[in-house]
């Protein structure tokens, strides 16, 4: 992927998640690669105002979230399958895991609710109704 690509999956990813709004601070977090680091990428995040934020090298820990994101999209999709027929199908077919992954999957890491709920704040409502239903 070039610089220009990354540029396109962020304006798609701050486009649907509904944060194209400079007033709410956003942060990206990316490896070390030739792409996030280049001149053009840094100067496209400052002009939306993303802070940037670079993992230690050699150090995938630092990038937890996203990395054990990738496992999970691994051993329960992608090396369920076969094969995928053509590009498109294998993008439409990971864009629905994604969906299931963020809306109705439940994550024990963030107290079995998604993160979906976890992120509008729904979280501690569902946890409060939780709680009340075992006393």
């Amino acid at each position: 992927m070039t610089s220009k690509d990354w540029e396109r999956v962020i304006d798609y990813a701050l486009l649907k998640a509904n944060l194209l709004d400079k007033s709410k601070k956003s942060i990206l977090i990316t490896d070390n690669g030739t792409q996030p680091t280049s001149k053009s990428f840094k100067k496209y995040l400052k002009k939306l105002g993303i802070k940037h934020v670079r993992t230690a090298v050699r150090h995938p820990e630092t990038n937890g979230r996203i990395e054990v994101f990738h496992k999970t999209l691994k051993y329960e999709h992608v090396y369920l399958k076969d094969h995928y027929p053509n590009i498109l199908v294998a993008r439409k077919e990971i864009d629905a895991f994604i969906n299931y992954y963020n809306y109705r999957r439940l994550h024990q890491g963030i107290g079995f609710v998604t993160p979906e709920e976890m992120y509008t704040g729904k979280a501690e409502a569902i946890s409060k109704y939780s709680l009340k239903e075992r006393k």
